[in-house]
């Protein structure tokens, strides 16, 4: 081994420690869900999924469900349930499997997006630990792999600003496809991120760009292949219901879930009041400024862009675009971000700031636990009652 890959290789007693932080994470995490959530109650999406990978509904490569067309999740979910009993707490633990790989993966891409394993530590803490991700990942729905799939695109295209390696297309292409898979939403995330490296032109050029144009190429074609197909053999995307519009506010209020899961209006506003406090941590770190690497602006512009966009067109179509479910791909990514801003200024003000957030986290978890047909709805997802068109009723959230 030479002298610089010996360099970049942390000895054995830095290693140690990170190995033992992930163990402990993924032991936490592992501790909630199966204590509190693997036995919680079953909601519409989950009996669903249950009877569509079970064959007893329709047929799996013709249709997903009603609220994603998409078959991948549940071909892999027909699968494993057919491994095993066919019963929800199994299929329940498809989801788990995918909460444990999304923390290691969330290490994996807090650190190559900083060049810091605290950074990736963190990361994996603030993933593993969030009420939101935690509950998402409880239920036996295509958000568990989602979020998984999403993860590991996002970390080989953030790989791919550094190295243009055979492997690495592969890859990307690959997870890709499969996020398209997974759930349509995943075609925006892919056209953003070819936005993204326009505006970082000068960090992805040559090559890279041909590389990239032919991957959007290739996932725009299996987008629309699908989406004739789909259109050609269900009513899904004819028969969309019509729902309020979202505001200003249900923005905001998404990124309180991320950190803090679903909880009531009450304790949701008290959240938003202490904004003056966010003030004072931002104010904090202006003091030392750092630039923020390719991949932690990436994780800037994934964890903003969508929410933006969806709330403009949830605005102007009312039709189920502005979603919880849907933006569930845009909580790791600033979950990513705050890992940064916490770790990489080195001030005590902000290493405080988030053991506080993490203690708070947990502590989250439990409130919500504790109000769980809260998380069981969504509710700016409002849809006219068939016996009164002028009424709004709440629908159920996934």
């Amino acid at each position: 081994m030479d002298d610089a890959a010996s360099m970049q290789m942390p000895p054995r007693s830095r290693r140690f420690p990170i190995f033992l932080g992930l163990l402990t994470i993924m032991a936490a995490a592992s501790a909630l869900w199966l204590i509190f959530l693997w036995h919680s109650g079953v909601n519409y999406q989950e009996q669903y999924s249950l009877q569509l990978a079970s064959g007893s509904v329709h047929p799996v490569a013709t249709y997903g469900s009603p609220d994603d067309p998409m078959p991948l999740y549940y071909l892999l979910l027909s699968g494993f349930i057919h491994i095993t009993v066919p019963s929800l707490d199994n299929a329940r633990l498809l989801s788990f499997i995918c909460l444990l790989l999304t923390i290691l993966v969330a290490y994996a891409v807090g650190k190559k997006m900083s060049d810091n394993r605290r950074v990736g530590l963190t990361a994996a803490a603030l993933v593993g630990l969030s009420p939101f991700i935690l509950w998402y990942n409880s239920r036996a729905t295509m958000y568990p792999l989602l979020l998984l799939v999403a993860l590991i695109n996002q970390y080989l295209f953030v790989e791919l600003f550094k190295r243009a390696r055979w492997w690495l297309w592969t890859g990307y292409i690959i997870s890709g496809l499969a996020g398209l898979g997974v759930h349509y939403f995943f075609a925006l995330i892919l056209a953003l991120q070819g936005v993204f490296a326009i505006i970082k032109h000068r960090e992805f050029r040559g090559w890279k760009r041909v590389g990239l144009g032919l991957c959007l190429a290739v996932f725009a074609t299996a987008f629309v292949l699908w989406l004739h197909y789909s259109s050609a053999h269900t009513t899904y995307w004819s028969n969309l219901p019509y729902t309020s519009r979202p505001s200003a506010t249900n923005a905001f209020i998404i990124y309180v879930q991320y950190l803090f899961g679903f909880q009531s209006v009450v304790i949701t506003t008290l959240i938003i009041a202490f904004w003056p406090f966010l003030v004072i941590l931002s104010l904090l770190a202006v003091q030392k400024y750092v630039r923020p690497p390719v991949g932690v602006q990436y994780a800037v512009w994934a964890a903003t862009a969508p929410v933006i966009i969806m709330l403009g067109l949830g605005w102007l179509v009312p039709r189920p675009l502005f979603l919880t479910s849907y933006l569930v791909v845009s909580a790791t990514p600033f979950l990513l971000f705050l890992s940064w801003y916490f770790t990489a200024f080195n001030l005590r003000s902000l290493t405080l700031a988030r053991n506080i957030f993490l203690i708070a986290m947990v502590i989250a978890f439990f409130v919500q636990f504790a109000n769980i047909p809260i998380a069981l709805r969504e509710d700016y997802l409002r849809q006219p009652d068939s016996s009164n068109p002028a009424k709004l009723v709440t629908l159920p959230g996934s």
